[in-house]
């Protein structure tokens, strides 16, 4: 179910980014926006369950806790299975990280093209 919000948060997200890029710069601009999401992602949950899982089985043991904790009784099976806490942790890395690159879309004017080159013109 986690991982099911955090894939439609993305996909949110990257709809949000094609419209607006696209919107200021043209569809190439939405395109390769959304490329370079779906790769940092792609590369991020590969490189956080390589971390996550040298971790838990090293260190934590996570894994076998949550699996202990439902003899007990507690539901935490059917929300955390083995690829969930790599996807959360690469969804805060990139939450930081799209909050700084992207941070011209969370203001209320996008910045294009042409108001770039009429700023240089002016300087």
């Amino acid at each position: 179910m986690i991982n099911f919000i955090v894939f439609f948060l993305h996909f949110v997200f990257v709809t949000y980014v094609f419209v607006k890029k696209y919107k200021a710069n043209g569809a190439k601009e939405g395109w390769l926006n959304m490329a370079l999401i779906g790769i940092l992602f792609a590369v991020g949950w590969t490189l956080a369950s390589i971390i996550y899982k040298t971790i838990d089985e090293n260190l934590l043991h996570i894994h076998t806790l949550v699996y202990d904790s439902v003899q007990n009784g507690t539901p935490l099976k059917d929300w955390l299975d083995n690829s969930t806490i790599p996807i959360l942790m690469t969804t805060t890395i990139e939450f930081f990280f799209y909050k700084m690159y992207y941070k011209e879309l969370w203001t209320k004017k996008v910045a294009t093209a042409e108001t770039e080159e009429k700023k240089e013109e002016k300087v």
